[in-house]
């Protein structure tokens, strides 16, 4: 399991943070320090995990949680070719290619641990056999859990590395600023609700997350606040309750490049108590954001917002944002300190149409139903203008095609459940 892996990386004893909390007035909970860097490889495939990846590594140390590439399986042979004489296998030693096929194996190399998991994949691995199913393209996690406010992954000192993964995230409360997200870059406080700053050197939580695909059905995507640091790059984040990206505290900084925030905010679809809609693509109460060649569309509030008056920064430029519910781009008010150290360079603001795609993780089929839940907000708005017409060819043709679009809608969310 992920759980498993992620442990046999981590070093010492299980700790007790009665003066460490994951947030203020969150219950002390156990957790393992990482005192070397560490890297968690997961082969394609479906990964559930009950409680929050806790990183908080102690000096240099990094963790690294990446999907890998599964080997491409051989052909299978003829019977002449069965029956022929092949190379002799070694008595000794272990290919690449066997390491990769155990169902549960760790390597430990000099300087760094790493530890290989296997979820559950489509993988046939006899060669004789042509596999049924191709297999997915990327380790998927999935958080299940009877946790309040728990994200997947919790960064509270030192740096995390997540690499082409899939996380989808759910859970129950409505704490979205201290863990209901599906990652949280944040770091722990004292008993007296002060956030702990890290030693050098030991870092502040950071986060470089590259090639991701991020939901949260019932809160944000990624939170970094109180001082984290993120970066995201060429990242999907989409479908989130609440935010997709929330900046918030003094010293916090994110860079966002080439990356699709979209359709965000439409609230917890799945509980009548969670989080209601209203919110923004991405959110920046406090701190810095950089924000480069990036699409931030179709969420429900605005698509970029930025509210402080003297203590905001926010910097976009060369992206997309298009068909958000309010304001395409918010910045500090006029005449604050905030706005004069903001900027927006070269952007495409409109309030209708279709952003383009950055992150290279869409596929085709869902950037048609993207595409085509755009169109059919325009006519949808274009049917309520001509609601006191008499009803003609024109408006007939209009609602079978919101019937038909609204179905592949309803499907692709239907398929993202599934998962």
């Amino acid at each position: 399991s992920v759980e498993t892996a992620f442990d046999s990386i981590c070093q010492g004893n299980s700790i007790l943070g009665t003066t460490v909390l994951d947030s203020p007035g969150a219950p002390p909970r156990h957790y393992r320090e990482q005192r070397r860097s560490g890297r968690v490889l997961l082969r394609p495939g479906k990964y559930v995990v009950r409680e929050a990846l806790i990183v908080h590594t102690v000096g240099a140390a990094e963790v690294t949680i990446e999907s890998i590439d599964e080997p491409a399986l051989p052909p299978p042979p003829t019977v002449e070719e069965d029956k022929q004489t092949s190379p002799k296998r070694s008595a000794s030693g272990s290919s690449l290619m066997e390491l990769l096929a155990c169902r549960s194996s760790s390597a430990v190399a000099t300087d760094i641990d790493t530890s290989i998991a296997s979820g559950n994949t489509f993988q046939n691995t006899d060669v004789t056999t042509q596999p049924t199913r191709s297999p997915p393209r990327r380790a998927t996690i999935i958080l299940r859990t009877r946790s309040h406010n728990e994200p997947i992954i919790r960064v509270r000192q030192g740096k995390l590395n997540l690499n082409r993964v899939q996380l989808i995230h759910n859970c129950s409360g409505t704490d979205i600023w201290n863990g209901n997200s599906a990652v949280q870059v944040q770091p722990a406080f004292d008993a007296h609700d002060n956030p702990i700053r890290a030693v050098p050197p030991s870092l502040q939580p950071t986060a470089i997350v590259k090639g991701c695909d991020i939901t949260s059905f019932s809160g944000r995507g990624i939170v970094n606040i109180d001082g984290g640091k993120s970066t995201i790059s060429d990242c999907y984040i989409h479908d989130c309750a609440a935010t997709g990206v929330y900046v918030g505290g003094q010293g916090s900084l994110a860079t966002i490049e080439r990356t699709d925030v979209l359709e965000n905010g439409n609230g917890n679809q799945r509980s009548r108590r969670g989080i209601a809609r209203g919110h923004s693509g991405i959110y920046l109460e406090q701190g810095t954001a950089f924000i480069r060649d990036s699409n931030i569309s179709n969420n429900s509030l605005t698509g970029i917002s930025a509210i402080s008056t003297d203590n905001a920064a926010l910097h976009v430029e060369d992206s997309d944002l298009v068909a958000n519910g309010s304001i395409q781009l918010e910045l500090p008010p006029i005449g604050s300190i905030s706005r004069e150290r903001s900027t927006s360079r070269n952007n495409r603001m409109q309030r209708e149409g279709e952003g383009r795609f950055r992150s290279g993780l869409i596929s085709d089929s869902a950037a048609d139903i993207a595409n085509s839940i755009g169109q059919l907000r325009r006519l949808s708005a274009e049917h309520r203008q001509r609601q006191s017409h008499p009803v003609g060819d024109n408006e007939e043709t209009l609602r079978n095609f919101m019937r038909t679009h609204a179905a592949a809608y309803d499907l692709h969310h239907t398929q993202v459940e599934m998962i």
